[in-house]
Order: structure tokens, then sequence, then C-alpha cells
């Protein structure tokens, strides 16, 4: 619920639906649990991530925050930007 919370703030500012936010929460969260991540590292990874889709900008912190706590999510990004981790 609570990374729901965090993601629908940050839609509203890209103008994603509320079906998008509960895919994108539905993916991560699977995404967390095949990785074996620890609640707090999940917490901490979609936290960066929601402050970056606010703002627009991924940020050295959130970016590293990331790398740590989530990493098949940088990696995913990665691809998906066309960039190496």
């Amino acid at each position: 619920v609570e990374a729901f919370q965090r993601f629908a703030i940050a839609a509203r500012e890209i103008g994603a639906t509320t079906d998008q936010v509960a895919e994108l929460v539905g993916g991560l969260q699977r995404m967390a649990i095949v990785s074996g991540a620890a609640p707090q590292q999940i917490a901490a990874g979609t936290q960066q991530l929601a402050q970056a889709l606010a703002s627009g900008v991924l940020q050295g912190d959130e970016l590293r925050s990331i790398l740590e706590n989530m990493p098949p999510l940088a990696a995913a990004l990665a691809r998906e930007l066309g960039v190496s981790i």
C-alpha cells in the first residue's frame, strides 16, 4: 500500500494512470521476491525510485540505492536505457 501511494504521487507528475501504477508496483514486488531482497532493501529501493519518478530525474544517491538494494531493477533500467550498469 505504501509503495502504491508513493508511486501514485509520482504518477500524477508524469500522467500515468492508476492501472499503470498498479502494474509497476506489482512488477516491482515480483522482482523483489525473485531477487530475495530483504523488506528493508525493497522499501529503500522503491522509495528512491518513487522520488526519481516524482522529480523526473534519477540522481546519484537514488541510483546508488537502487543499485545496492534492487540489482534486478537496476539491470532492467540499464537494459531499457541502453547503458551498462
